[in-house]
């Protein structure tokens, strides 16, 4: 994958590893440059879009070359955050898919470098919600990405509850992984695991003891699956999961990637999606607590 934040403009060195940046496509990012690695966190969406160590030349984080460049929406690829719930809206079909903040600006919350490791945290701008939208979310919930950036990457997803009502929600981290060729590629740690998917009518079925893919695959894990492995000929990751209740598994294939705003016919074929969520059920988040959705992806080779 070609690094398309190369060559962009400067809004403003907020410190020596920390700048706002612009493509002249329009995309607003914030770049984090350490000599140990580089990320792009997309200021639309609050996503993270790139990532890539000194050691390793190829990204760890898949982003589609047809994907808009803009800050319209939230990019093709990635790691868009989809909260308060992830997939369509149980009860509101009309509602956006993957909830309300894939859309919208967010905001550099603090950052801090050690010398070695970055952390960055950013909230969305919940007012830039239409007013329909933002009476879907009480008062009082409040909502964080931590992003810590090293020899691996930790992404950290905070709900807290301020207010005085419980909230139900749901969330997931949507990551896209560079995987190079999905059919060369396989998917570990899954075998006490079971799925439901529309494939098979929606019933539980044993996760596949050689996890491989030949075909669409769009699979909910309904449990918590703390621990898998994709092994691909880009890189292998180690994947660890708190939080969730659920992990997603996905790649669209040809014929739904063509169908599919930023895909295309070929551009499936370099990734893959495993997505930690708090989905299957909601969650309910009482007055006074908090819940974080976390994926920590350590880059074996």
């Amino acid at each position: 994958m070609k690094n398309p934040f190369i060559n962009s403009t400067v809004l403003e060195q907020i410190s020596n590893e920390l700048s706002l940046r612009q493509l002249d496509s329009g995309l607003s990012y914030w770049w984090v440059e350490t000599t140990d690695y580089q990320a792009a966190i997309a200021v639309t969406g609050g996503q993270l879009i790139w990532f890539t160590q000194v050691d390793h030349s190829e990204p760890v984080i898949w982003l589609s070359e047809n994907s808009h460049m803009d800050d319209s929406k939230s990019l093709r690829g990635g790691v868009p955050i989809c909260w308060p719930w992830f997939g369509r809206h149980r009860t509101d079909k009309t509602l956006p898919s993957h909830g309300l903040v894939r859309n919208i600006a967010w905001k550099l919350v603090k950052f801090d470098f050690n010398g070695k490791q970055f952390n960055l945290s950013v909230s969305p701008d919940l007012t830039a919600l239409t007013t329909e939208y933002r009476a879907l979310i009480q008062d009082g919930i409040e909502l964080t990405q931590t992003l810590t950036f090293d020899e691996q990457i930790e992404i950290k997803l905070t709900t807290k509850n301020t207010g005085t009502q419980s909230y139900e929600f749901s969330a997931a981290l949507h990551t896209y992984f560079n995987v190079g060729d999905i059919q060369n590629t396989e998917l570990h740690g899954l075998v006490n695991s079971h799925y439901i998917a529309e494939a098979t009518n929606w019933e539980s079925v044993d996760a596949p003891k050689l996890y491989r893919f030949r075909e669409q695959t769009d699979r909910v894990h309904i449990d918590r699956c703390e621990h898998a492995e994709i092994e691909s000929p880009i890189h292998t990751y180690e994947l660890t999961h708190s939080g969730n209740n659920s992990l997603i598994v996905w790649n669209p294939w040809q014929e739904v990637s063509e169908q599919t705003p930023g895909m295309g016919a070929e551009v499936w074929k370099g990734m893959l999606c495993v997505e930690p969520a708090a989905f299957k059920p909601y969650l309910n988040l009482k007055s006074g607590e908090s819940h974080s959705l976390q994926q920590i992806i350590k880059i074996i080779k």
